[in-house]
């Protein structure tokens, strides 16, 4: 069993572990934020210039260099966020579309509400994929602590085998008293 103040230096361990790995996670949120932000806002102003001149004829290549740009971009991102992007920018693209009809001072709004929403989603998904990549390895941590308590061994156990060591002491104590009366007398 662990005395209280071994459960205080763990608890101070995790603790500190705790405020690292937030100062990490963090640090991790805001830079992909604000390259998220910087990228999206890039690549619609790139798009709206694009549909002005060339809508009718580059729709789709417009949509092909936006999905190689935003590929690009998010290369060292996990899989499931690099698809979760490229689906809001091509539902994006494709509500536009659909709406452009002459109305492009009226579209700017509406496309800066859909980026905010769409914004939103890609960080309530990074929230999902974060808790998914460092939950597993908390239960990790969790698991082996439990491996080392259970190894240790239990005070009472330790209690009886210093009183059995007391007692054979006594006992080896006695009998040497014995032999050196026998020594004595013979």
């Amino acid at each position: 069993m662990l005395d209280e103040k071994d459960l205080q230096i763990l608890t101070g361990l995790f603790e500190a572990s705790e405020e690292r790995m937030m100062g990490k996670v963090t640090g991790m949120f805001e830079a992909s934020d604000e390259r998220m932000r910087q990228h999206v806002s890039e690549q619609i102003e790139g798009s709206e210039q694009r549909m002005r001149r060339h809508m009718s004829e580059q729709i789709e290549a417009s949509e092909d260099r936006m999905m190689g740009k935003v590929t690009g971009m998010f290369e060292a991102s996990d899989e499931r966020m690099r698809q979760h992007v490229s689906e809001q920018i091509e539902a994006s693209e494709d509500r536009m579309m659909g709406k452009v009809t002459g109305m492009f001072e009226a579209s700017d709004e509406r496309v800066e509400r859909r980026i905010e929403a769409a914004e939103q989603r890609i960080m309530q998904s990074v929230s999902v994929l974060m808790e998914s990549k460092f939950q597993p390895q908390f239960d990790l941590l969790v698991e082996r602590q439990d491996a080392i308590l259970n190894q240790l061994t239990p005070r009472s156990e330790i209690d009886d085998m210093k009183e059995e060591i007391r007692f054979l002491k006594s006992c080896i104590r006695q009998l040497n008293q014995e032999i050196e009366n026998l020594k004595k007398a013979m």
